[in-house]
């Protein structure tokens, strides 16, 4: 990713909307540009043994905006901004599972919920068997636009040499 700039470019590799039933697995992604993966409005997938690599800023793992039915299962994760995260955009979310990840985040939250909560609910995610290395904030969940946020699983979580743990916030 290293050949793209950051600023002109922005290339996200993997970008997907409104997909439905796939699977992405055994890729590593290198100093990506922008987000990593970004899936939008996205239902049925399962990804699996995937590795990001990323001090570049803005350069998040896991991005996924009112998607519903995703499971991330034994990833790692080094990035400079957000390593998973779930926001809603016009559409649900809910149905999330990251299980058995390893996240080195440098700036920004390791497990995130928000900042854009425009949904109707975000529901029923799960993070288990996490372990969250030197991330400003390690778990940040934000309630806010009026969206429901609720059922939410931490699982065995690890929380290694982070500023901060836990961070919630709810606002109109």
């Amino acid at each position: 990713g290293r050949i793209y700039d950051r600023w002109q470019d922005t290339i996200v590799p993997v970008n997907l909307s409104n997909c439905s039933d796939f699977t992405i697995r055994d890729i590593t992604i290198l100093d990506p540009s922008a987000w990593t993966v970004n899936l939008l409005k996205c239902r049925n997938a399962e990804i699996g043994n995937m590795k990001i690599v990323s001090a570049r800023s803005n350069s998040d793992g896991f991005t996924f905006q009112s998607c519903e039915d995703i499971t991330v299962r034994n990833c790692f994760v080094r990035s400079w901004d957000d390593s998973l995260v779930v926001k809603g955009y016009g559409g649900d979310a809910r149905g999330i599972t990251f299980d058995t990840c390893t996240l080195w985040t440098d700036l920004a939250q390791s497990c995130e919920i928000g900042y854009e909560t425009r949904a109707r609910v975000i529901a029923d995610i799960t993070f288990r068997n996490i372990t969250c290395i030197g991330s400003k904030q390690a778990v940040d969940i934000q309630g806010l636009k009026g969206t429901p946020v609720h059922d939410i699983l931490f699982d065995q979580v690890t929380i290694i040499g982070n500023k901060n743990g836990i961070k919630m916030e709810w606002a109109e």
